[in-house]
């Protein structure tokens, strides 16, 4: 199995496996998104293809792992962006 960097321990490694075969851009994102939650939020920019959707997918695992009963609630600027 994959090892990843500064995952919180009641993330599954295998979880984050799935998202990507790219394990240094895994680690990055794991990294950002560690702020990112630390911080009890942020504002995610850029263009694409830079990884905001595997970021907000690790998000995603990070705060359903510390709270199951989280709602996430994402918006976007265009219909393509929130399919």
């Amino acid at each position: 199995m994959t090892e990843f960097r500064d995952i919180p321990e009641n993330v599954d490694a295998e979880d984050l496996a799935r998202l990507s075969k790219d394990n240094i851009e895994v680690d990055r994102l794991i990294h950002i998104a560690g702020v990112i939650t630390e911080n009890r939020g942020g504002l995610v920019t850029g263009p694409a293809g830079v990884g905001k959707t595997l970021l907000f997918n690790i998000l995603k695992l990070f705060i359903t792992a510390q709270d199951p009963e989280a709602h996430i609630i994402a918006t976007a600027p265009t219909h393509v962006a929130a399919a």
